[in-house]
Protein backbone atom coordinates (compact mmCIF):
# COMPACT_ATOMS: atom_id res chain seq x y z
CA UNK A 1 0.00 0.00 0.00
CA UNK A 2 1.08 3.16 -0.93
CA UNK A 3 2.06 4.91 2.33
CA UNK A 4 2.78 8.64 0.93
CA UNK A 5 -1.16 8.62 0.36
CA UNK A 6 -1.73 8.86 4.53
CA UNK A 7 0.36 8.64 7.40
CA UNK A 8 1.13 5.08 8.33
CA UNK A 9 -0.60 5.78 11.84
CA UNK A 10 -3.97 5.34 9.52
CA UNK A 11 -3.72 2.25 7.47
CA UNK A 12 -4.70 -0.27 10.04
CA UNK A 13 -7.94 1.83 10.09
CA UNK A 14 -8.61 2.54 7.03
CA UNK A 15 -8.81 -1.19 6.01
CA UNK A 16 -10.41 -1.57 9.25
CA UNK A 17 -13.22 0.84 8.61
CA UNK A 18 -13.70 1.36 5.10
CA UNK A 19 -13.07 -2.08 3.77
CA UNK A 20 -15.03 -4.03 5.44
CA UNK A 21 -16.65 -5.46 2.70
CA UNK A 22 -13.56 -4.11 -0.15
CA UNK A 23 -10.32 -4.95 -1.39
CA UNK A 24 -7.08 -3.67 -0.66
CA UNK A 25 -6.93 -2.41 -4.16
CA UNK A 26 -10.07 -0.94 -2.94
CA UNK A 27 -8.71 0.81 -0.62
CA UNK A 28 -5.84 2.28 -2.52
CA UNK A 29 -8.08 3.65 -4.93
CA UNK A 30 -9.90 5.20 -2.45
CA UNK A 31 -7.24 7.17 -1.10
CA UNK A 32 -5.70 7.94 -4.14
CA UNK A 33 -8.91 9.72 -5.16
CA UNK A 34 -8.54 11.42 -1.35
CA UNK A 35 -5.10 12.76 -2.85
CA UNK A 36 -6.25 14.01 -5.99
CA UNK A 37 -9.28 15.46 -4.23
CA UNK A 38 -6.73 17.59 -2.08
CA UNK A 39 -8.26 16.78 1.58
CA UNK A 40 -6.59 17.79 4.42
CA UNK A 41 -5.38 15.51 7.28
CA UNK A 42 -8.87 16.71 9.12
CA UNK A 43 -11.03 15.92 6.87
CA UNK A 44 -9.30 12.56 6.03
CA UNK A 45 -9.93 12.16 9.99
CA UNK A 46 -13.56 12.53 9.56
CA UNK A 47 -13.60 10.22 7.06
CA UNK A 48 -12.41 7.57 8.96
CA UNK A 49 -14.58 8.34 11.91
CA UNK A 50 -17.44 8.56 9.79
CA UNK A 51 -17.02 5.05 8.32
CA UNK A 52 -16.60 3.50 11.87
CA UNK A 53 -19.75 5.21 12.80
CA UNK A 54 -21.70 4.10 9.80
CA UNK A 55 -19.93 0.93 8.60
CA UNK A 56 -17.65 0.34 5.88
CA UNK A 57 -20.19 -0.96 3.38
CA UNK A 58 -21.99 1.00 0.70
CA UNK A 59 -19.01 3.78 1.05
CA UNK A 60 -19.98 5.72 -2.07
CA UNK A 61 -23.67 5.29 -1.10
CA UNK A 62 -23.08 6.68 1.99
CA UNK A 63 -20.88 9.51 0.50
CA UNK A 64 -23.78 10.39 -2.15
CA UNK A 65 -26.30 10.56 0.72
CA UNK A 66 -24.88 13.89 2.65
CA UNK A 67 -21.19 12.40 4.23
CA UNK A 68 -19.66 15.08 2.07
CA UNK A 69 -21.83 17.68 3.96
CA UNK A 70 -19.87 16.26 7.14
CA UNK A 71 -16.34 16.63 5.66
CA UNK A 72 -17.23 19.96 4.29
CA UNK A 73 -17.53 21.13 8.27
CA UNK A 74 -13.84 20.03 9.30
CA UNK A 75 -12.73 22.96 7.17
CA UNK A 76 -14.49 23.59 4.27
CA UNK A 77 -12.08 23.24 1.71
CA UNK A 78 -12.90 20.06 -0.09
CA UNK A 79 -13.93 20.40 -3.11
CA UNK A 80 -17.23 18.48 -3.44
CA UNK A 81 -17.40 18.20 -7.36
CA UNK A 82 -13.61 16.78 -8.08
CA UNK A 83 -13.99 14.35 -5.09
CA UNK A 84 -17.07 13.25 -6.25
CA UNK A 85 -16.30 12.49 -9.85
CA UNK A 86 -13.04 10.98 -8.59
CA UNK A 87 -15.28 8.53 -6.93
CA UNK A 88 -17.11 7.76 -10.26
CA UNK A 89 -20.22 9.14 -7.95
CA UNK A 90 -23.82 9.44 -9.87
CA UNK A 91 -26.19 11.66 -8.75
CA UNK A 92 -24.25 15.04 -9.00
CA UNK A 93 -26.68 17.31 -9.07
CA UNK A 94 -26.84 19.16 -12.93
CA UNK A 95 -28.05 22.73 -12.71
CA UNK A 96 -32.11 22.54 -13.07
CA UNK A 97 -32.57 25.61 -14.99
CA UNK A 98 -35.90 26.69 -14.00
CA UNK A 99 -37.44 30.33 -15.48
CA UNK A 100 -36.03 33.70 -16.07
CA UNK A 101 -36.61 36.87 -14.22
CA UNK A 102 -36.06 40.70 -14.76
CA UNK A 103 -34.98 42.73 -11.72
CA UNK A 104 -35.28 46.63 -11.86
CA UNK A 105 -38.75 46.68 -12.85
CA UNK A 106 -41.89 47.49 -10.99
CA UNK A 107 -40.75 50.45 -8.48
CA UNK A 108 -37.69 52.52 -7.25
CA UNK A 109 -38.07 51.37 -3.53
CA UNK A 110 -38.71 48.17 -1.80
CA UNK A 111 -42.11 50.02 -0.04
CA UNK A 112 -43.12 50.77 -3.77
CA UNK A 113 -42.96 47.27 -4.55
CA UNK A 114 -44.87 45.89 -1.84
CA UNK A 115 -47.32 48.85 -2.99
CA UNK A 116 -47.09 47.14 -6.39
CA UNK A 117 -47.80 43.73 -4.96
CA UNK A 118 -50.39 44.51 -3.55
CA UNK A 119 -52.19 46.14 -6.17
CA UNK A 120 -52.19 43.69 -8.51
CA UNK A 121 -53.81 41.27 -5.69
CA UNK A 122 -50.73 39.55 -4.23
CA UNK A 123 -50.75 39.01 -0.60
CA UNK A 124 -47.63 40.14 1.30
CA UNK A 125 -47.20 38.66 4.78
CA UNK A 126 -46.33 41.63 7.30
CA UNK A 127 -42.89 40.48 7.97
CA UNK A 128 -41.96 40.48 4.05
CA UNK A 129 -43.61 44.25 4.33
CA UNK A 130 -40.89 45.04 6.94
CA UNK A 131 -38.35 43.82 4.97
CA UNK A 132 -39.04 45.59 1.55
CA UNK A 133 -38.90 48.48 3.79
CA UNK A 134 -35.43 48.10 4.91
CA UNK A 135 -32.00 50.48 3.50
CA UNK A 136 -30.12 46.78 3.19
CA UNK A 137 -33.03 45.62 0.36
CA UNK A 138 -31.98 46.99 -2.73
CA UNK A 139 -32.96 47.04 -6.35
CA UNK A 140 -31.03 47.34 -9.79
CA UNK A 141 -30.22 50.02 -11.22
CA UNK A 142 -31.06 48.66 -14.64
CA UNK A 143 -33.49 46.40 -15.82
CA UNK A 144 -31.55 42.60 -16.08
CA UNK A 145 -32.70 39.66 -16.75
CA UNK A 146 -31.14 36.67 -14.20
CA UNK A 147 -31.62 33.00 -14.89
CA UNK A 148 -33.10 31.08 -11.78
CA UNK A 149 -32.21 27.14 -10.88
CA UNK A 150 -34.79 25.37 -9.09
CA UNK A 151 -33.20 22.49 -6.60
CA UNK A 152 -34.08 20.29 -3.74
CA UNK A 153 -32.38 20.55 -0.49
CA UNK A 154 -31.53 16.62 -0.98
CA UNK A 155 -30.04 17.33 -4.28
CA UNK A 156 -27.23 19.25 -2.04
CA UNK A 157 -26.10 16.52 -0.35
CA UNK A 158 -28.81 16.88 2.95
CA UNK A 159 -30.92 14.02 2.90
CA UNK A 160 -32.50 14.15 6.08
CA UNK A 161 -32.80 17.90 5.35
CA UNK A 162 -30.50 20.77 6.89
CA UNK A 163 -30.45 24.16 8.15
CA UNK A 164 -31.14 26.89 5.94
CA UNK A 165 -28.04 29.12 6.24
CA UNK A 166 -25.90 25.69 6.04
CA UNK A 167 -28.03 24.18 2.76
CA UNK A 168 -27.00 28.27 1.16
CA UNK A 169 -23.31 27.50 2.26
CA UNK A 170 -22.82 24.30 0.66
CA UNK A 171 -24.94 25.70 -2.54
CA UNK A 172 -21.61 27.04 -4.06
CA UNK A 173 -19.83 23.76 -4.22
CA UNK A 174 -22.50 23.32 -6.69
CA UNK A 175 -22.02 26.33 -8.74
CA UNK A 176 -24.35 28.32 -7.73
CA UNK A 177 -24.10 31.44 -6.04
CA UNK A 178 -26.74 33.54 -3.90
CA UNK A 179 -30.02 35.65 -5.37
CA UNK A 180 -30.28 39.48 -5.00
CA UNK A 181 -33.30 39.94 -2.28
CA UNK A 182 -35.08 41.76 -5.22
CA UNK A 183 -35.41 38.24 -7.07
CA UNK A 184 -37.99 37.20 -3.95
CA UNK A 185 -40.19 40.41 -5.56
CA UNK A 186 -39.64 39.74 -9.32
CA UNK A 187 -40.58 35.81 -8.79
CA UNK A 188 -43.80 36.84 -6.75
CA UNK A 189 -44.81 39.45 -9.42
CA UNK A 190 -43.74 37.22 -12.46
CA UNK A 191 -44.86 33.88 -11.05
CA UNK A 192 -48.42 33.87 -12.05
CA UNK A 193 -49.11 30.03 -12.73
CA UNK A 194 -47.43 30.00 -9.20
CA UNK A 195 -50.58 26.47 -8.09
CA UNK A 196 -52.19 26.05 -4.84
CA UNK A 197 -49.72 24.18 -2.37
CA UNK A 198 -46.45 25.04 -4.20
CA UNK A 199 -43.82 26.94 -2.37
CA UNK A 200 -40.11 27.82 -3.58
CA UNK A 201 -37.36 29.34 -1.07
CA UNK A 202 -35.12 31.92 -2.15
CA UNK A 203 -31.82 31.49 -1.02
CA UNK A 204 -30.25 34.91 -0.50
CA UNK A 205 -28.16 37.10 2.05
CA UNK A 206 -31.17 37.09 4.69
CA UNK A 207 -32.41 40.69 6.05
CA UNK A 208 -32.29 41.73 9.24
CA UNK A 209 -35.98 43.54 10.41
CA UNK A 210 -36.31 46.36 12.69
CA UNK A 211 -35.27 43.85 15.73
CA UNK A 212 -32.14 42.87 14.14
CA UNK A 213 -33.80 39.01 13.87
CA UNK A 214 -32.53 38.21 10.02
CA UNK A 215 -34.53 36.32 7.43
CA UNK A 216 -35.04 35.43 3.69
CA UNK A 217 -37.89 35.42 1.23
CA UNK A 218 -40.34 32.61 0.14
CA UNK A 219 -43.14 32.70 -2.28
CA UNK A 220 -46.16 30.12 -2.14
CA UNK A 221 -49.45 29.65 -2.86
CA UNK A 222 -52.30 28.47 -0.90
CA UNK A 223 -56.26 29.26 -0.96
CA UNK A 224 -55.90 32.63 0.38
CA UNK A 225 -53.51 33.37 -2.68
CA UNK A 226 -50.21 33.57 -4.41
CA UNK A 227 -47.89 35.19 -1.65
CA UNK A 228 -44.80 36.63 -0.79
CA UNK A 229 -43.53 35.43 2.45
CA UNK A 230 -40.48 35.00 5.32
CA UNK A 231 -38.57 32.29 6.98
CA UNK A 232 -36.07 32.15 9.60
CA UNK A 233 -32.54 31.05 8.37
CA UNK A 234 -31.88 29.13 11.93
CA UNK A 235 -34.97 26.62 10.88
CA UNK A 236 -34.45 23.13 9.37
CA UNK A 237 -36.27 22.94 5.87
CA UNK A 238 -36.65 19.49 4.72
CA UNK A 239 -34.97 17.33 1.95
CA UNK A 240 -38.02 18.02 -0.51
CA UNK A 241 -37.44 21.62 0.19
CA UNK A 242 -37.02 23.33 -3.03
CA UNK A 243 -34.76 26.81 -2.86
CA UNK A 244 -33.74 28.98 -5.72
CA UNK A 245 -30.42 29.96 -7.04
CA UNK A 246 -28.63 32.03 -9.53
CA UNK A 247 -25.19 31.10 -11.85
CA UNK A 248 -22.56 32.70 -12.72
Amino acid sequence: MKTDVLSVEYTPAIYGGLAMNATLEDVISLLESVKQAGWSAGQIRKLLELSRQRGGQNLQRRLGEGTLADLLEVDGRLDRLKFRECLGLSGVPQPFYWKTIRLGIGAETGRNLCSTLKRKGFRVDKLAEELLGQKTFTIAERETDIDLFNVLVKDLGFEDGGCYSDVCACAGSYGFELCPAEAAFQLRSQYLDQVCGAFVTIGMEPICDSQGDRYFFRVWCDEDGQWLGCGDPNKRLGSLHRLVFVRS
